[in-house]
């Protein structure tokens, strides 16, 4: 709307120098399209910059004098093309420009001087240097927008999985648990009290997770306050007597050197197993399961295999939610998931996560060449 006005403004000052001059139908119309394209610069930039340059070009080979208001048309439309188009086209353009410039100076005669003639060709190059800057600011603000909505996103995916993880491998806790208690209430009132504890346990664990995730969402940047929790490699043990707690026959080998892993690699181990051992709670009952973690030179392999259930369905889909969910978190820090039926019937998660180069020994922690557990 705002080229319009101003492509009405110019035209009517245009027409107003020129009915001052007596000028002839020509150069009225001549004069006008120098102008008058800027209506639809925003539109076609180049086609309406070609056309008053052309205007221009041929009011001054008509020896029509000086052009009307000095061919400002040429300057927007060629700041139009230089923020809205290539860099190609504004630098085909500019020397095109520059002829302009040349050929109005050496047929107005008196009525431009070479300083006018300067003025205008630096206007020109003065308004290339404005508009690639424009444009580069432009560029850089979308880019700034599209990162801030990649990372909007990521985060909701984060949370997501988050949610999805504590949330999945708690209520599946609590419904086993109360089953077995309902089960065992009036035959065994003190396994049931057990069961019961462990609900509680479970519950009081779902509702620590829901408020550090809730106190990382109010938090005003990335920084975590003491008391919240970071879930990591080194709680795995934990996790798996909870484990057997709730029933499952899990073991637990570790074997190699530990070395440092980021944050992301340790929550990232954690919540895999976590969701691999809820899932075969869930879907292959209380089977005697394997967690073997494998420090390697250049990476580490941690597994989850448990052996076939009485259950229907007895392992879960290799493309569910919980697992497609998995896949995400290990690519989001480098790392690769694979699930999928064992050769003996049972299930099988592998997750390896690469690391740095192995150093010497005496570099790192040694956390043991061998534990079972």
């Amino acid at each position: 709307m705002l080229e319009i006005v101003l492509a009405a403004l110019l035209t009517a000052l245009v027409v107003a120098t020129l009915s001052n001059q007596d000028a002839g139908p020509g150069q009225v119309v001549l004069g006008i399209l120098t102008v008058a394209p800027l209506a639809f610069v925003l539109y076609a930039p180049i086609l309406s910059t070609v056309l008053m340059m052309g205007s221009v070009l041929a009011y001054a080979l008509l020896d029509f004098g000086a052009v009307a208001i000095g061919g400002n048309g040429i300057i927007f439309g060629f700041f139009a093309v230089v923020v809205t188009c290539s860099t190609r086209w504004s630098l085909v353009l500019f020397p095109f420009a520059l002829a302009d410039v040349a050929a109005v100076y050496l047929t107005a005669g008196t009525a431009l001087t070479w300083q006018e003639a300067v003025r205008a060709a630096l206007t020109l190059a003065v308004g290339w240097t404005l508009g690639i800057a424009l444009k580069r600011w432009i560029e850089r603000s979308k880019r700034i927008a599209v990162a801030a909505a990649e990372a909007a996103a990521g985060e909701r995916l984060r949370i997501a999985r988050e949610m999805h993880d504590f949330i999945a491998h708690h209520l599946s806790a609590v419904t086993l648990q109360s089953g077995v208690a309902k089960m065992v209430a009036s035959s065994d009132p003190a396994a049931a009290l057990r069961a019961m504890d462990a609900v509680a346990v479970a519950g009081h664990e779902a509702l620590e997770e829901m408020r550090h995730l809730l106190g990382v969402l109010r938090a005003e940047d990335d920084s975590r306050p003491g008391g919240q929790r970071q879930w990591g490699i080194r709680d795995v043990p934990g996790l798996v007597d909870r484990m057997r707690e709730l029933g499952l026959d899990v073991g637990l080998t570790v074997t190699g050197t530990a070395w440092p892993m980021t944050e992301a690699q340790q929550l990232c181990a954690y919540r895999v197993l976590q969701e691999s051992l809820t899932n075969v709670l869930k879907h292959a009952g209380a089977v005697r399961t394997s967690v073997t973690v494998d420090y390697r030179p250049h990476e580490v392999r941690i597994s989850v295999a448990n052996e076939p259930g009485d259950r229907v369905p007895a392992r879960p889909d290799a493309t569910s939610f919980g697992i497609r969910g998995m896949r995400e978190r290990a690519e989001a820090c480098g790392a690769t998931v694979e699930a999928g039926p064992a050769g003996d019937g049972g299930f099988r998660v592998d997750l390896t996560i690469a690391g740095p180069a192995y150093p010497d020994s005496g570099t790192r922690r040694y956390l043991s060449r061998e534990t079972t557990t």
